[in-house]
């Protein structure tokens, strides 16, 4: 039996070599390469054809920049977020909004946070606000990246909070600890649901 399996292999070596060659072949000329098969700064992770892309220049053509954020700065304090926090906030978004926040390049800044009533959909109140940052179709994924660290700067967050950047950003194997997580204070168990801060 092993001398059988060892004379095909030998007497296949040959027809392997050449399938492997035509099949190298074929794949260089009837694939696309990676610049054909994504889409400069909307698509460098996703494929051209992507109806989500589709949706985002739809919506920056007709609005002058995508309504769907992809890059998100997100504050946390499991002791809660005063209304101080919240303010800051809703000022560093207006700064977005009116350019005045230095090296941030986004078309726009939208935010939320749980300590809104009647959201129905949250565990916790009063601990996380979510500054979602809106870019040109231009804006490739590292300024996306740098002008969210700019403004999770910009926040000032106490030591005691975790500020961190996520999104469909740079992927986790070319992102370095600050892209992912700007400052983290030490883990503490979640705030019960329907309890607010002090």
């Amino acid at each position: 039996m092993v001398d059988l399996f060892a004379r095909v292999i030998i007497a296949a070596r040959f027809p392997i070599i050449v399938g492997w060659v035509a099949a190298a072949a074929v794949m260089a000329f009837a694939l696309p390469t990676l610049r054909e098969a994504q889409t400069g700064a909307l698509g460098q992770l996703v494929p051209a054809d992507s109806r989500a892309l589709e949706a985002e220049k739809l919506s920056a053509t007709s609005f002058r920049f995508p309504l769907a954020s992809r890059t998100a700065v997100v504050e946390r304090d499991a002791g809660g977020l005063g209304p101080e926090r919240v303010a800051t906030t809703v000022l560093r978004i207006t700064d977005v909004n009116e350019h005045r926040l230095r090296g941030v390049r986004a078309a726009g800044a939208y935010g939320i946070a749980n300590s809104l009533p009647g959201l129905a959909f949250v565990r916790e109140r009063g601990t996380t606000a979510v500054s979602s940052l809106l870019f040109g179709l231009d804006v490739n994924q590292n300024a996306r990246v740098a002008a969210a660290r700019r403004y999770a700067a910009a926040l000032d967050a106490p030591a005691r909070s975790y500020v961190g950047i996520t999104g469909a950003i740079l992927p986790a194997a070319r992102c370095r600890a600050p892209c992912a997580r700007v400052r983290s204070a030490p883990a503490s168990p979640p705030r019960r649901a329907g309890r607010a801060p002090r």
